[in-house]
């Protein structure tokens, strides 16, 4: 009896340990994610000035507008990502009658 608990309290302090690196793991690719975008936004929106600055006044506000509207669109993406999903309605079977036509 106590070698079985043994193995019970070994295999749960495993899946324990394995559960906490998955975590660790995933926040940091999150947080990986985060910094790149923000990298890549603050390039975008600096080279979006600096074109403005040197004459390049449409292709600078294009590359700004894109910027920010890429940013928004992935933040309302993940907005609605997070929402939870209404139940789905019970569908009822189709009756011999209903199917016949």
């Amino acid at each position: 009896m106590d070698r079985i608990l043994k193995m019970a309290e070994n295999e749960q302090l495993y899946r324990q340990t394995r559960e906490n690196r998955l975590i660790e793991i995933e926040s940091r690719s999150i947080l990986f994610g985060q910094v790149s975008a923000l990298a890549i936004a603050v390039m975008s929106i600096g080279g979006g000035i600096y074109l403005l600055a040197t004459g390049h006044n449409a292709v600078g506000l294009t590359t700004i507008i894109t910027a920010v509207g890429a940013l928004s669109a992935a933040y309302f993406y993940g907005q609605h990502q997070k929402r939870p999903k209404p139940p789905s309605s019970p569908q009822t079977p189709e009756s011999p009658e209903q199917s016949r036509g």
